[in-house]
C-alpha cells in the first residue's frame, strides 16, 4: 500500500495516477480479506474508470486525494479500523462532491445530446 501511495504522490499525470489509484483501492480492499468486498471494488473501479479520470483532472484533486489516501493508509497501518473507515468515508464523500462539479462535457456518464 505504501509503495502505491508513494507512486501516486510522485505523479501529476491523471492517467497514470488513476491507474495507480485503482490498484491502491483494490489492494486496500484485499487487506480486509473479504472476497465480496474485493469483487465490489473491482466492479466499481471498472465501471467508473472514465469518471475517476475526469475527477482526477479537476484542479488540485490529485493532491487532495493523495492526502486523503495518506490518512487512510496511516489508520490502516496503525490498526485503527474506526479511523480508517472514517477516513475512507471522507474520501468517498470528497470524490462524490468533486464529481458533482463536472460539467456535462467533462462527465463521461452524460448521455450525448439528441
Amino acid at each position: 500500500l505504501e509503495e502505491l501511495l508513494r507512486s501516486m504522490e510522485k505523479t501529476t499525470d491523471p492517467d497514470a495516477w488513476t491507474e495507480t489509484d485503482a490498484r491502491f483501492h483494490l489492494r486496500l480492499a484485499e487487506t480486509a480479506r473479504n472476497r465480496l468486498h474485493v469483487e465490489l471494488v473491482e466492479h466499481l473501479r471498472a465501471s467508473m474508470s472514465e469518471l475517476s479520470l475526469a475527477v482526477a483532472k479537476i484542479g488540485r484533486r490529485i493532491s487532495r486525494a493523495n492526502a486523503e489516501h495518506r490518512r487512510i493508509f496511516r489508520a490502516v497501518a496503525d490498526g485503527d479500523d474506526k479511523r480508517a473507515a472514517s477516513a475512507m468515508r471522507q474520501h468517498i464523500e470528497a470524490v462524490v462532491e468533486e464529481a458533482l462539479t463536472l460539467t456535462p462535457e467533462q462527465d463521461p456518464s452524460t448521455p450525448p445530446a439528441i
